[in-house]
C-alpha cells in the first residue's frame, strides 16, 4: 500500500489540535504532529501577507487522502487551506504496516463513491501507484 506524509497549515494551535483529534478519531490518519510558531509569507488577495501559523503533519495512505482532504476542508477556517500530500517512498516497514492497520478501520459508509481512486490520482500526476525500491 502507498503511504503519504500530509503537510497542513492552520491558523493556531487550537485549530491544529481540533483537526488532529477529529482525523485521528475517524481513522483517516494513523498519527499527527503539531509544530507551533511557523512564520509564513504568501500572496493573498493581491497583497503580501505575513502570518504566524501552526503546522499539522499527518501520516496516512494514498488511498485515504481524498477523504482526509475533504474532511480537513470541512473543519478548516481558511478559504483555501494548504493540504499537501508527499509520497513516502521508504520507511520502517513495521511503522508503515501500523499506518495501514490504523487507517484500514475506516467504516465503508465513510468512503464516498465520487472519491478518486489511488490509480486515478496517480494517472493525473503521472506517478506510479507503487514504487519498487
Amino acid at each position: 500500500m502507498s503511504h503519504v506524509f500530509v503537510y497542513i497549515t492552520t491558523s493556531d494551535t487550537k485549530e491544529a489540535k481540533n483537526i488532529s483529534n477529529v482525523i485521528i478519531q475517524e481513522h483517516l490518519v494513523a498519527c499527527t504532529n503539531i509544530i507551533e510558531n511557523m512564520s509564513s509569507s504568501f500572496h493573498w488577495k493581491d497583497s503580501v501577507q505575513k502570518e504566524q501559523e501552526v503546522i499539522l503533519i499527518a501520516k496516512t495512505t494514498a488511498k485515504t487522502f481524498p477523504l482526509l482532504e475533504a474532511r480537513i476542508k470541512e473543519l478548516h477556517s481558511y478559504d483555501c487551506p494548504c493540504i499537501i500530500a508527499l509520497p513516502i517512498i521508504m520507511g520502517n516497514r513495521e511503522y508503515l504496516d501500523w499506518i495501514d492497520k490504523e487507517v484500514q478501520q475506516i467504516p465503508k459508509n465513510h468512503i464516498k463513491p465520487e472519491s478518486p481512486s489511488v490509480t486515478d490520482i496517480h494517472q493525473e500526476t503521472g506517478h506510479p501507484p507503487e514504487a519498487d525500491f
